[in-house]
């Protein structure tokens, strides 16, 4: 009684196979994270450090730009609701 829980084989479909391939699977999407945040994140550090200028224009216009697509659409919720 419990012999297949005392022997792990690495077989597929065994426990300890399903942990494995979990925690390589958890491991692959922390790699892919960080990877992704480095790689979003350098452009912006370079543009900071090295064009400030070039850095403070396009965040004030990133920045205006959503502005104004949050008052698009809440000036087009409002006028749905008006009709």
């Amino acid at each position: 009684m419990g012999d297949d829980v005392a022997v792990c084989k690495k077989k597929p479909g065994s426990r300890l196979w399903r942990t494995t391939l979990d925690f390589l699977f958890l491991m692959a999407g922390l790699a892919a994270i960080i990877g992704g945040a480095i790689l979003l994140v350098w452009p912006l550090w370079y543009l900071a450090t090295h064009h400030v200028r070039l850095y403070t224009s396009l965040t004030l216009g990133l920045i205006g730009l959503a502005l104004l697509v949050v008052l698009a659409l809440r000036w087009r919720s409002r006028r749905r609701r008006q009709a």
